[in-house]
């Protein structure tokens, strides 16, 4: 069931990520943060109340008992949703500034820092199909790059600091699980997402740029914010139901679905054309990267 919950959370997150670049162009970034975060907190929010009448005696294990939960576990999980949010904060400037290459050193480091935690903080077992999926997932993701020179170069750009700083704070969600089962993926998820909209809406309120923002700029983009926070919501959702489900390393090995599912959405949906070179970087990553031999056993 990972493989499910995380294909849904990579669906989730990739459609709203290409949906995000022209609202930030045109609003401010906090504000549409707070407005999309607003939106997923009322639907966690629903769902709870939803389950908490579904499964009253918590038998899906989606939401904690309200006397299960203690304070320092709440303050636990808000402390890393904070963190996190700065993760969504940087991918949102990195999409104002162009640079090649950044998807791949990323990707790569990203794994890297899964790793770390799942071996000092779970004490998992890195084993060799780990590295072997790791090795060949960036190479597939180099192959769909074009093999673009700038993978070998490391050439340090704007973009190229806010993607480094945004996979940083983001890795931040090797730790989620803790918390996850501290309080519930349900309960948790609510907590990230109104943590989210106070940290952004402090920010926006401290910058000011609120008192430039147009009604008719807002009413322009705001079905295009509530489509990326119902994205959100099942990104969220599937993300963490995959924690739960999966050790951190089979989990981060599973994140290199993610360009292929971007590559789908382009080539179905916007019939974008791709060479021999990025397809067999595709074909690496799902015969390679993924370790099919090794994902038969998530089932």
């Amino acid at each position: 069931m990972a493989l499910i919950y995380q294909l849904c959370s990579i669906l989730g997150f990739t459609i709203g990520n290409n949906l995000w670049h022209k609202p930030v162009q045109k609003l401010p970034i906090t504000f549409i943060i707070a407005l999309k975060s607003m939106i997923t907190s009322c639907l966690f929010l629903m769902a709870i109340i939803f389950v908490s009448w579904l499964d009253p005696n918590n038998q899906l294990d989606a939401v904690q008992p309200l006397n299960r939960i203690n304070l320092s576990a709440i303050l636990y999980a808000c402390g890393l949703c904070a963190i996190s949010f700065w993760g969504l904060y940087f991918f949102n400037q990195s999409l104002k500034h162009t640079a090649s290459g950044i998807s791949i050193t990323v990707s790569g480091m990203g794994t890297i820092i899964g790793f770390l935690i799942a071996f000092f903080v779970y004490g998992e077992k890195i084993t060799s199909i780990h590295i072997a999926s790791s090795i060949l997932g960036t190479f597939g993701l180099w192959c769909m790059e074009k093999l673009n020179p700038a993978f070998f170069k490391f050439q340090f750009t704007k973009g190229m600091l806010f993607g480094l700083l945004s996979m940083l704070f983001w890795r931040i969600g090797g730790l989620f699980p803790i918390a996850i089962d501290k309080v519930g993926v349900l309960f948790f998820s609510l907590l990230l997402e109104i943590t989210v909209f106070s940290i952004s809406l402090i920010l926006l309120l401290a910058s000011r740029k609120f008192k430039a923002i147009k009604l008719n700029l807002v009413k322009t983009y705001v079905f295009i914010i509530t489509c990326i926070a119902l994205t959100n919501f099942a990104g969220i959702l599937g993300s963490h139901l995959a924690l739960k489900n999966t050790s951190l390393a089979n989990y981060t090995i599973l994140g290199f679905l993610s360009p292929i599912v971007t590559f789908s959405i382009s080539l179905f949906i916007y019939k974008e054309k791709y060479t021999s070179i990025q397809y067999l970087g595709i074909l690496i990553i799902i015969f390679g990267g993924l370790a099919l031999s090794h994902i038969v056993k998530l089932f």
